[in-house]
């Protein structure tokens, strides 16, 4: 499923613009699809990938505690 840009910032639980800050700071955020020139949209198998990994590295790196 898609996800626009307001339905991405609940889906990972931040505001929206948190998430224009996590796509400008966080190199292995998952880039969006155009579906239309002007709308960005986030598979949401893909974010939840993103958000795996980003706990396990968390867990790695500090001793079993998510960030």
């Amino acid at each position: 499923m898609f996800l626009n840009k307001s339905e991405l910032a609940a889906y990972i639980g931040v505001g929206r613009n948190n998430v224009y800050h996590i796509l400008n700071t966080d190199p292995t955020f998952p880039k969006p699809v155009y579906i239309t020139p002007s709308r960005p949209q986030w598979l949401d198998a893909a974010i939840d990938a993103w958000a795996l990994a980003r706990s396990n590295e968390a867990q790695k790196q500090k001793g079993g505690r998510a960030a």
